[in-house]
C-alpha cells in the first residue's frame, strides 16, 4: 500500500472503480502561483458515484499504476465536501490497487 499521510481518522474501504477511463491527472496552479498534480477518478461506494481525489506524490503513484482496466482500489481516505460544489468527495492519501 501507498502511503503519503498520517491521520488516525481516516476510513479504509474497498471500492469498485467507475468511468476508469475517465479518471484525470493534471497540474493545477493556484492563487499563489504554486503548482500541485491532481489525480480524480470516480467510485461506487454503497450505490453512490463519489469522485476521488488525490494530490502530488500520492497524485504521481496513483497515476503510474492506474488505467482503464483497474476494476478494484483499497483506499484510505477522509470525507470532505468540494468547496465549490458542496458535493461529497473522498481525499485519498493511501491507495492499494486490487486489479
Amino acid at each position: 500500500m501507498y502511503r503519503n499521510f498520517q491521520n488516525n481518522n481516516l476510513f479504509t474501504k474497498e471500492v469498485n472503480i467507475i468511468f476508469a477511463d475517465k479518471a484525470v491527472f493534471k497540474t493545477i496552479t493556484d492563487k499563489n502561483n504554486i503548482q500541485r498534480n491532481l489525480f480524480s477518478f470516480y467510485v461506487n461506494d454503497d450505490g453512490q458515484n463519489i469522485k476521488c481525489v488525490t494530490w502530488n506524490e500520492t497524485a504521481d503513484n496513483l497515476n503510474k499504476v492506474f488505467n482503464k482496466d483497474t476494476k478494484t482500489i483499497e483506499i484510505k481516505y477522509l470525507h470532505k465536501n468540494n468547496k465549490n460544489t458542496d458535493e461529497l468527495e473522498y481525499s485519498v492519501r493511501e491507495f492499494n490497487i486490487i486489479n
